[in-house]
């Protein structure tokens, strides 16, 4: 058998070049976590950015709150979510979880199971009521109400020059952005550990007397409706201020039974 040493030699050598010491340095986490910081400089329904803590989530628009809501709803709709909000609407028909099975044979055996039926009509309202309650709830919109010299509220188009950015490694969501010429500065958190959301806003409107803050609270309404909200059932809940300081305020909200 004859050996080529200088092919071998060569085919050693490519191999060996090809072949690098593995990266011993730390990694940077802070540039690779802040790389992918994300910055929304123009209005977007599927943009919408969210501060959270994994049981709790807050998401905003262009504004930094959820001032432009309505604007948001076909896209990434702006929720106040938590597990353990959740809400029933009242089980008025007097259903019965007995009317959505199904008995199937199972090893000689009639075992029922929940059943989406497509008939009689009350097996079917039982079903949908049944699949719809208890539904995670919306806890409410909050929201900046700016008005203009002239007195009227501003509206999406009145934002000037937004930045809506979201920091991953602080957590924080910030929005910059002038009325009229008047800037506005709104800074977001989530605590880590309570379901809690704290906003800073800076602005001269404020002085002005043509910038606040507006609680909006809505009904629960099942999952599949989009939004995840219902401001049309004024009538089947409440809120009542039981608690306030010239600092703070408590809100109890009543909704049927939750």
């Amino acid at each position: 058998m004859k050996l080529n040493i200088p092919a071998i030699a060569t085919g050693l050598w490519l191999l060996l070049s090809c072949t690098s010491t593995p990266d011993q340095s730390p990694i940077d986490r802070f540039d690779l976590v802040s790389r992918h910081n994300i910055l929304v400089d123009r209005f977007d329904s599927l943009a919408s950015l969210t501060v959270g803590n994994g049981n709790f989530a807050f998401t905003t628009d262009l504004t930094g709150l959820q001032t432009f809501y309505k604007e948001y709803e076909n896209g990434v709709s702006l929720g106040t979510m938590s597990n353990w909000g959740w809400h029933t609407i009242p089980n008025s028909g007097g259903y019965d979880m007995a009317e959505t099975y199904q008995y199937y044979d199972v090893e000689g055996r009639k075992v029922p199971y929940q059943h989406q039926p497509r008939s009689p009509e009350r097996a079917v309202a039982a079903a949908s009521y049944f699949r719809e309650n208890p539904h995670r709830l919306h806890l409410g919109i909050i929201r900046l109400v700016i008005h203009k010299e002239n007195g009227e509220e501003i509206t999406i188009r009145d934002v000037q020059i937004p930045e809506h950015r979201l920091d991953l490694w602080r957590g924080e969501v910030s929005s910059r952005f002038s009325v009229e010429g008047q800037r506005v500065e709104v800074t977001v958190f989530a605590h880590q550990e309570k379901d809690m959301v704290s906003a800073r806003i800076v602005s001269p409107l404020m002085e002005k007397g043509r910038l606040s803050v507006e609680w909006l609270f809505p009904y629960g309404i099942p999952a599949h409706v989009h939004a995840g909200y219902d401001f049309g059932k004024g009538d089947k809940h409440t809120s009542e201020l039981i608690d306030t300081t010239a600092s703070s305020a408590r809100i109890l909200r009543q909704l049927d039974g939750d």
